[in-house]
């Protein structure tokens, strides 16, 4: 974020590679692997003063800070690093970086929030989400050409259906979209997509159900006309970046959003996805959109390549320590089509399995076509998890 230091919560067992990235002694990953292996938090783009500084103040309460080995001889401009603390040592750094200079009173800080970090309550529509269970966005396509279910709820009367059904199997939230986001998909006129989502919104809330509804728009027009006639939450795919009034239009109306990462990664797939999900943020915010009406998508699928995906999942946790509400959406995707061998509506089981693992981590919301299937599962699994 502009003006302070991100710090991103290690979770994933791929320590040797986080070692290598940040410059560490090529030498030393082995012995450095086994010795790091506890609470991580990666911190970026520290001065050499700063590294140096963080790594005495480590040693000084019985733990340790890896950093660039090029540090010491002060001929870097910037590193990152790989922090591993209990909490009571953790507790110890932080008090003593609140004394230090060269503005490490701020990253004393941000440590302390992540350690003691809890999302506010959002209040969505009627509805209060405390994110203290993974709540359910269930899907409607209006569109000819989805990649699972194109053409199903296309007709006016099978969408109603649809989003009936959505509600009474459990959903929390209702995902309205009539633009295919499928690879090779070409996009959609505005008029037309605004035609569809005028139709089927205004005969949903007539319906006068209390659960919140989403639109899945890229564009700022199409999110406009949807605010006014009551959608709640705009998901936009692109976040923020496909229609330059967007975040504008989300601002004036006072929306929620749902922000996805999906530019291309080249090297480090959760950094990149971190980094580039914080900076979509910073656009919003400078944009009047108010930090408490924002929910992050790390944009499994879009653009990203079937190891990315994995390593998403695998890593979950990871996002879900950011402050935001964190979103993934897995339903049907193709990297569950690789991994079964199944056509998507034959992926049910392995999607229940791959959200049930994410559910665990804390992810906040699951999009999904079974609803009632994941609500099965996520009832038991709160069970298991909370109680």
């Amino acid at each position: 974020m502009k003006n302070n230091f991100l710090v991103r919560k290690i979770a994933c067992n791929n320590l040797k590679q986080e070692l290598y990235s940040i410059g560490f002694d090529e030498n030393y990953l082995n012995v450095a692997k086994d010795k790091y292996e506890h609470n991580l938090f990666k911190i970026f783009n520290l001065t050499p003063v700063q590294a140096t500084i963080l790594k005495q103040t480590a040693l000084a309460c019985g733990t340790d800070c890896a950093v660039n080995k090029r540090v010491l001889l002060h001929d870097i401009d910037f590193s990152d690093a790989i922090l591993v603390a209990t909490n009571a040592q953790l507790k110890a750094i932080i008090k003593k970086l609140y004394l230090q200079p060269f503005n490490l009173k701020l990253l004393a800080k941000n440590l302390a929030d992540k350690l003691n970090q809890q999302i506010d309550a959002y209040k969505i529509g009627d509805t209060i989400f405390d994110w203290k269970k993974t709540y359910i966005m269930g899907i409607l396509n209006c569109t000819k050409n989805s990649f699972s279910d194109g053409g199903e709820y296309f007709d006016i009367d099978k969408a109603l259906d649809r989003y009936e059904d959505i509600i009474l199997q459990g959903a929390d939230i209702v995902d309205i979209g009539a633009e295919s986001t499928a690879p090779e998909s070409l996009p959609i006129e505005q008029e037309k997509e605004q035609e569809k989502l005028v139709e089927v919104l205004s005969r949903c809330k007539l319906k006068n159900y209390s659960v919140p509804i989403s639109i899945d728009t890229r564009n700022a027009k199409t999110a406009q006309r949807m605010l006014e006639l009551g959608a709640d939450i705009i998901n936009d795919v692109s976040g923020l970046a496909y229609d330059e009034k967007m975040a504008e239009i989300i601002a004036k109306y006072s929306a929620f959003v749902v922000i996805c990462f999906d530019d291309f990664i080249k090297e480090n797939t959760v950094d990149e996805t971190l980094k580039g999900l914080m900076n979509k943020v910073d656009v919003a915010v400078s944009n009047g959109i108010s930090e408490q009406k924002i929910i992050l998508d790390v944009g499994l699928g879009f653009n990203k390549t079937f190891e990315q995906n994995i390593t998403l999942i695998k890593c979950a946790k990871e996002f879900t320590s950011l402050g935001f509400p964190v979103l993934y959406g897995i339903s049907r995707k193709s990297f569950i089509q690789k991994i079964t061998g199944l056509i998507p509506k034959d992926t049910r089981d392995a999607n229940i399995s791959v959200g049930s693992f994410l559910a665990s981590q804390g992810v906040n919301i699951l999009r999904v076509h079974d609803v009632r299937e994941h609500k099965n599962a996520f009832t038991a699994l709160d069970k298991v998890l909370y109680d």
